[in-house]
């Protein structure tokens, strides 16, 4: 057994922190559940003891997460392990360090609580943007349907006087002048229709070129009731 008492070591490693009350109530329950170890199976790894810590978690007991005494700023909590394991006689098991972020090193550099965990919300947000951007940066086609949706599913007619060509202009205010329809053998009818107003067959084609394409413009996804 080491004449070296985990009490000790804990007295200075509470020194270390000043006045942080947090850090010496997590270093105070650490050194609880050292005690325990001590007294029972003497296991002194980071994995074991992390289990006993989350099993207090659950009983809402102040602990500190099992996680810290992995993570680079838990290396208070490692010592005090150690210093235990090398009293009561046994080897601890070296874990597996994780490296400390930027970001981890800048709270751990912030004294006052509050702050620290203000930070660090906001650190979280920032990093959760960035991966959003990141998200949007592989996105290198991204179609926008301009399509109208309404309630009862029912196809609309679009204006989308912007998409049509010179020509196509053109072809749809000819079928308004009512000389060119004279000219074609037409005439405008009733409710907006135009009909035939003479016999025979009318010169050159029946449309001008581009009306279809227009009208298939302005009427995308519109269906047309046919009567029998």
């Amino acid at each position: 057994m080491n004449s070296f008492h985990p009490d000790e070591v804990l007295a200075e490693l509470k020194a270390k922190f000043g006045t942080n009350k947090r850090a010496h109530r997590n270093l105070d329950a650490l050194h609880k559940v050292c005690r325990e170890v001590c007294a029972s199976d003497k296991v002194y790894s980071i994995a074991a003891i992390g289990r006993r810590l989350q099993a207090k978690k659950a009983l809402k007991e102040s602990v500190p997460a099992a996680n810290s005494l992995r993570s680079a700023r838990g290396q208070h909590f490692r010592d005090l392990i150690q210093a235990w394991a090398e009293y009561d006689g046994v080897e601890a098991v070296k874990p597996k360090v994780l490296p400390a972020t930027d970001d981890q090193q800048l709270l751990a550099s912030i004294p006052n609580n509050v702050t620290r965990e203000r930070i660090g919300m906001k650190l979280a947000e920032l990093k959760r943007l960035r991966t959003e951007i990141n998200d949007l940066k592989a996105v290198t086609k991204m179609p926008i349907d301009m399509r109208r949706i309404v309630k009862n599913d029912q196809p609309q007619v679009i204006s989308a006087p912007d998409t049509l060509t010179d020509t196509e202009r053109s072809a749809l205010a000819a079928l308004l002048d009512q000389e060119w329809l004279k000219s074609r053998g037409w005439k405008e009818g009733s409710h907006a229709s135009i009909v035939w107003s003479a016999h025979g067959k009318p010169p050159g084609p029946i449309l001008l070129p581009g009306t279809l394409s227009a009208i298939r413009k302005l009427t995308t996804n519109y269906k047309v009731a046919t009567q029998v």
